[in-house]
């Protein structure tokens, strides 16, 4: 019923098309909704049988139902009489959520009337509708309830008798006339502070109601059932959170959504489809997609929405949004796509792609164990090691800098995770991860797209013409199996002969934990968590220093100023070298090692400012994607944000200001190793100089490093 619902109102002969057709969505709708509403048509039906009998045995009870079947019967009922009766209980009903919803969230609007329950009615009898006019908090509640969170957003369509003009436009007849109800309720000109639940809205200056009654739920009428429901139930309960079994409040967040099939809200903006079975494959940049989302954004806003096959994406062009949706709404926001490429491929062993469920709890435990901030404390050493070492190889092979800053994240990684020691040049290990990490990345073009859309495609052989991603599937996954399994037998060798360096998977090896679990968690981290982003990082932070001498000089500077000149900077400078800090969160601000995060997936549905945002159906996701880039350079965040500027993150008191980082992720799903990947990349930055300063900054690194 939605305007634009779908093509196939439009050509009928769609109908026809069968089920399984590719692009046949609506009819797999179709035979859903038909099942519900033989549902909806037989239990009233069965039910009217035995009101009726009731009813000619005199034993029915008085009911606006009883009344509506005895007119009905006698033939006096309308269709409006018998639609308006099931509106009616679906519209209190979902007005009746929304209240209890906003009654916990808010306790104080709770008490604020229940103080003019008992004053105006008091304790010995409960509110009637005489009472309506003498309780104006409770009826700005009921107006709020209804505005807040309209039970039918959309209303019900009207069509044109004749021809007809408005404000100089044509309206032709037969024209299908929507309501667009939150978009009333929704308006900033009218209603300001949208988002918040604030019955004082609707009282003027002198403490009277104003004149808006417009309940846009029952067309512009009011609800005496509803508004008796609300003042009754806040006379006699206190609404409070749910407690847990030790007595403590279960917190609930501000997301609440009626979800019903009238919830017919519009998607976010976005560039209109091109293909009903392609979507807005042939709108996406074919490279740097970051780039033209960030332009997309001058055009459609700071939440983009479009279609690419069957799946749904939505781009978050800004932090305010990323931080509502994926922060404050967590709980159906943290899911990942189930996406058929990556299992072919064989990485749904990484923890950071995982369904968000029991195992990814599980999991996730573990990486807590492992890199909270106390556990790191442990790692410095290997930290300022491996470090160390790249200083001295920057000094003797300068020319072969890129290489030296990729191996030192590497090197950390490899020996706190496996015990093992990497070799400074082309190393194996290092090399296959690299593989099946750009595997991964290069998994992400039409083919892929395909198969994720129509899964049924991976039974396809890999020599069949348009089956070029299971050829691609299955070379990564030959890197995939080794990079899994090569460097965890190389630690249980190590440790059965009894020349294993201390390392997380001899730790966990010692535990007796299952060698399958082992070896996932220790290739999520040896695949990605903290080599990838960290070595970006880097390479940002050489190209900066390089174009920007000056910024390096105010860098160095402050460095000799603290730390002096007898020692290179260790983690525990961190906190008085703010002009150090400052530059580290420039560069990570700058030029975003992932542009694009992670894709999250919903696991319910979801409105946001007026827009819905569907849950993950069958094979179909309904992705929110993070736009670092659009974030990072926002103008309104950053002026200049083009610029290289350290100085920005200092406030008029030449103090540090509040950490903005969005480098590592938001909500459930940000990266469990932020803090050693932060860590690694600052005492690497700090104790870099692209040329050496003098004889004794050579003097530090040889010293340092026992070369």
């Amino acid at each position: 019923m939605a305007p634009g619902g779908g093509l196939i109102n439009i050509f009928p002969l769609l109908r026809h098309i069968p089920i399984w057709f590719p692009g046949a969505t609506s009819r797999k709708e179709a035979e859903e909704v038909r099942r519900l509403t033989e549902e909806v048509v037989r239990i009233p039906t069965e039910n009217s049988y035995r009101l009726r009998k009731e009813e000619l045995d005199g034993t029915a009870v008085s009911s606006l139902v009883t009344d509506f079947y005895e007119k009905k019967y006698a033939g006096g009922a309308s269709e409006t009489e018998e639609f308006m009766i099931k509106g009616v209980a679906y519209t209190t009903i979902s007005a009746s959520r929304t209240f209890f919803h906003q009654m916990v969230l808010n306790p104080d609007i709770q008490r604020k009337a229940q103080a003019e329950l008992d004053r105006v009615v008091g304790s010995k009898r409960l509110p009637t509708l005489a009472d309506r006019k003498s309780l104006p908090y409770v009826e700005a509640i009921y107006r709020e309830v209804l505005r807040f969170k309209p039970p039918i957003p959309i209303g019900v369509p009207h069509s044109l008798i004749t021809d007809d003009h408005y404000k100089g436009y044509y309206i032709p007849q037969g024209t299908i006339v929507f309501t667009n109800i939150w978009a009333m309720t929704y308006n900033e000109g009218v209603y300001p502070e949208l988002f918040t639940f604030k019955p004082e809205r609707f009282f003027d200056a002198d403490g009277k109601l104003n004149n808006d009654d417009r309940v846009l739920a029952y067309g512009f009428g009011r609800s005496s059932l509803l508004w008796l429901q609300i003042a009754s139930v806040l006379a006699c309960f206190t609404i409070d959170k749910v407690k847990d079994k030790d007595g403590n409040n279960i917190e609930i967040d501000n997301n609440y959504e009626e979800s019903s099939l009238l919830q017919n809200l519009p998607y976010p903006p976005g560039p209109p489809s091109r293909s009903l079975l392609f979507g807005n494959v042939a709108d996406i940049p074919k490279t740097k997609q970051w780039i033209g989302f960030t332009q997309w954004r001058e055009q459609y806003g700071d939440i983009i929405h479009f279609r690419v096959l069957r799946e749904h994406m939505i781009i978050l062009n800004s932090l305010e949004v990323a931080k509502d949706l994926l922060e404050k709404r967590s709980n159906i926001y943290s899911d990942r796509p189930g996406l058929t490429m990556i299992d072919i491929m064989d990485w749904e062993f990484n923890t950071g792609l995982k369904h968000y469920g029991a195992q990814w709890r599980t999991d996730r435990r573990v990486f807590h164990d492992l890199f909270n901030p106390s556990a790191l404390l442990s790692y410095r050493p290997v930290q300022t090691e491996k470090i160390r070492d790249m200083l001295h190889r920057l000094l003797k092979n300068p020319e072969d800098f890129v290489n030296h800053y990729k191996t030192v994240n590497a090197a950390i990684i490899m020996r706190l995770v496996y015990g093992y020691d990497i070799s400074p040049n082309d190393d194996y290990f290092v090399r296959l991860a690299e593989s099946a990490i750009q595997k991964l990345a290069g998994s992400v073009f039409l083919g892929a797209a395909t198969v994720n859309a129509f899964p049924f495609l991976r039974h396809l052989p890999s020599w069949f013409p348009g089956a070029g991603f299971k050829r691609y599937a299955n070379e990564s996954k030959d890197l995939t199996t080794a990079m899994r399994e090569v460097p965890f037998a190389f630690t249980e060798q190590s440790v059965a002969s009894g020349t294993a360096l201390p390392s997380i998977v001899s730790q966990l090896l010692s535990t007796g934990e299952d060698h399958s679990f082992i070896k996932n968690i220790a290739a999520t981290i040896y695949s990605g968590l903290s080599i990838y982003t960290t070595s970006s990082a880097m390479g940002t932070f050489f190209y900066a220093m390089v174009m920007h001498p000056e910024v390096q000089r105010k860098a160095q500077e402050e460095i000799d100023n603290v730390v002096g000149i007898d020692r290179l900077p260790t983690l525990d400078d961190r906190d008085s070298l703010l002009y150090v800090e400052a530059l580290y969160r420039e560069i990570t601000r700058w030029r975003p090692t992932l542009p694009l995060g992670v894709v999250h997936s919903t696991t319910e549905d979801d409105t946001y400012r007026g827009y819905f945002i569907p849950k993950v159906w069958y094979y179909q996701t309904s992705g929110a994607t993070n736009n670092e880039l659009a974030m990072a350079h926002d103008p309104e965040q950053y002026k200049d944000p083009e610029l290289f500027n350290p100085e920005r993150h200092f406030n008029e008191d030449g103090k540090l200001t509040e950490e903005v980082n969005t480098f590592f992720g938001f909500g459930r799903r940000i990266c469990p190793g932020r803090h050693m990947g932060s860590a690694t990349a600052w005492l690497a930055m700090a104790s870099c100089s692209i040329v050496p300063r003098s004889e004794e900054s050579i003097r530090l690194i040889i010293d340092g490093t026992g070369h």
